[in-house]
């Protein structure tokens, strides 16, 4: 059978013979991302582990398919024949196949992450479909294909196991696997103990520019969080943005063209997005940035603490000025701690800043904390409360809409430029604490 005789076929509006070999939609989508990328806190394992993702997302899947004797191309390709790509990024893959091709390449799929990770892992479903399906309700499709993907990742019993005896010396910076080998963090620095796992993420990250870095023309990557801290007085912002209700919105499209038409108009107003408020507020400025995971309609990234609410605040404006037509908007999660807070830590208190400010409901909004301690397991708890009689008041506003932010951060601007003095500031902080009427 030609492959692409029969892409081509399927994609156009001709009718098909019995003979038609029927399609199916081959998803996956890796396991637990952030929880690989943020493991160890080291800043060069987390850009090499982001690396690695990128690179098994693109170059591993396109060599399985090229041994499939599948076209490595998206279904809408400009230059090139249409291939069975119909989204490819963040960990995500969907992509329409023959039949009899798609166990073996489910299969490949799932093999390839360990291999080449030696811990992440993929999970990857086969969704039957006909010729119809998938030229008229391929948003069902779509649909099924994620209860599929959940329903199997919530199944997975077996994940990628490091036998660590008591006498083995234990990886330096995971301090769960077994060390196979030596590596000085920087030259001139004493070497450490690594895993496999851990060693390849250094070798992928160490004093290498990410994507971003050479995009925005920043000629060398910050070393560790502690440079990244240094324009803020030794504290970071972790930021990760989201758009709101993207899912639906994709799945509501019934036909291939517009599903990708809009998943490509996501990913360029994203990347469009970070890469101006990026310039704006830490390139303009000489501040080191690390973009640490980009998907289709999210962006997770680390800055000075200073420059984190501008560019949280920038990108989901620009985004939903973008995006009006479609009447889609972004919401971000923000903490503000000091740098040698634990990162996997910050991401989950980011993570749940983020879900706060979508439970908000008044479109694109951002929720942020300043954290003092790491003595909190949630966003929630970390809030400053207090109790006045049958009350119990939260002593912050947010989630804050864009446009409260921006006056926000616009008083904040006019007090430095007026050296509004510092005591007044702790005044104001501690009549909220005297409740409603004293405030």
């Amino acid at each position: 059978m030609n492959v692409q005789v029969w892409l081509e076929t399927l994609l156009s509006d001709q009718p098909v013979g019995e003979d038609f070999e029927p399609p199916v939609l081959l998803a996956a989508d890796a396991d637990r991302v952030t929880d690989y990328v943020f493991e160890t806190p080291g800043l060069p394992e987390m850009r090499g582990a982001s690396v690695q993702l990128k690179w098994l997302n693109l170059n591993g899947i396109q060599g399985l398919l090229d041994e499939a004797g599948l076209p490595f191309a998206f279904v809408d390709a400009d230059d090139t024949p249409p291939g069975c790509l119909v989204y490819a990024a963040g960990g995500g893959l969907l992509a329409l196949i023959p039949r009899s091709k798609a166990e073996p390449l489910k299969a490949a799929i799932e093999r390839l992450y360990p291999q080449h990770t030696g811990a992440a892992t993929t999970t990857c479903v086969i969704v039957d479909a006909d010729v119809n399906q998938v030229r008229h309700q391929f948003g069902d499709l779509v649909k099924r294909a994620g209860h599929l993907l959940r329903t199997a990742k919530g199944q997975k019993t077996a994940l990628p196991f490091f036998e660590l005896l008591p006498f083995v010396r234990r990886c330096e910076a995971c301090r769960k696997r077994p060390a196979i080998q030596f590596l000085p963090p920087y030259e001139g620095e004493p070497p450490e103990a690594r895993c496999r796992v851990c060693a390849a993420k250094r070798e992928r990250g160490w004093e290498r520019r990410s994507e971003w870095h050479e995009r925005l023309g920043v000629g060398r990557a910050p070393r560790d969080l502690e440079e990244i801290a240094r324009p803020s007085d030794g504290y970071i912002g972790v930021v990760y943005a989201d758009g709101n209700g993207l899912g639906d919105w994709f799945q509501e499209a019934d036909t291939v063209g517009e599903y990708r038409k809009r998943s490509k108009k996501v990913q360029r107003i994203v990347r469009k997005a970070l890469q101006e408020a990026l310039q704006g507020h830490c390139v303009s400025r000489r501040h080191p940035f690390e973009v640490i995971l980009i998907g289709g309609d999210d962006v997770l990234f680390i800055v000075p603490a200073c420059d984190a609410l501008p560019v949280a605040h920038a990108i989901c404006k620009q985004f939903e000025e973008k995006m009006t037509a479609d009447q889609r908007t972004m919401s971000a999660g923000v903490i503000i701690a000091e740098h040698h807070t634990p990162v996997y830590f910050l991401r989950r208190l980011a993570a749940d800043l983020l879900k706060s400010a979508k439970r908000d409901g008044r479109g694109s909004t951002v929720d942020f904390l300043v954290l003092k301690g790491q003595g909190t397991r949630s966003a929630e708890q970390a809030r400053e409360c207090i109790e006045i009689g049958p009350e119990t008041l939260i002593l912050s506003h947010g989630p804050y809409t864009l446009d409260e932010l921006g006056d926000l951060l616009n008083q904040i601007r006019q007090g430095h430029r007026a050296n509004f003095p510092p005591s007044q500031l702790h005044a104001l902080r501690a009549a909220l604490r005297q409740g409603r009427q004293a405030s």
